[in-house]
């Protein structure tokens, strides 16, 4: 094992990085929570449980060490848990609308309203469920269907994509109702 020297000009510095290697022991050393709680919460899949779980581990370890955070205020959002499959799908891309992260499906599928002729580059489509959504790329597609059922999946960085039962291209939308 090396021994490190503490000079008078870097003796600040060491006495500093013993007193946090110190007080790290000290704290892990009061708190039940390890690894292995760690593990167990990595491994639930659903997001919300999953995060449910580590701040339940983060609020006794909290409770452990004297330095529990206060309770977050109400943001009048319902858990994920309590809404009904309809009221999910019914909040599916409305985050753009009122900027709040809606929890919900990552797809959904309803079927368009009238006869679907296909995009030109800013067509608006609007759905039997209620819901509008607008062409947000450029791109042309020709294909004629009667009320075809359409699938909106949620993709990267908060884009949708929107596909056309019977067509195999998609197109990059948001919702505008």
């Amino acid at each position: 094992m090396r021994t490190i020297r503490c000079t008078a000009r870097i003796g600040p510095l060491c006495l500093t990085g013993v007193l946090i290697g110190a007080q790290t022991i000290v704290v892990f050393a009061q708190t039940s929570t390890g690894p292995a709680d760690l593990a167990r919460c990595a491994e639930v899949e659903r997001d919300v449980a999953r995060l449910a779980c580590f701040d339940a581990l983060a609020r006794e370890h909290g409770q452990q060490t004297g330095t529990e955070r206060a309770a977050p205020e109400a943001t009048g959002v319902a858990p994920a848990e309590t809404l009904t499959r309809a009221e999910n799908e019914d909040a599916f891309g409305a985050e753009l609308l009122d900027e709040r992260d809606a929890l919900g499906p990552d797809e959904i599928e309803s079927r368009f309203i009238g006869e679907f002729t296909g995009w030109r580059g800013n067509t608006t489509f609007a759905l039997e469920n209620g819901q509008v959504w607008r062409q947000a790329e450029e791109g042309r597609l020709v294909f004629r269907s009667a009320e075809p059922l359409v699938t909106i999946r949620r993709g990267a960085f908060g884009t949708y994509r929107l596909t056309v039962e019977g067509v195999n291209r998609s197109v990059r939308v948001r919702r505008v109702e």
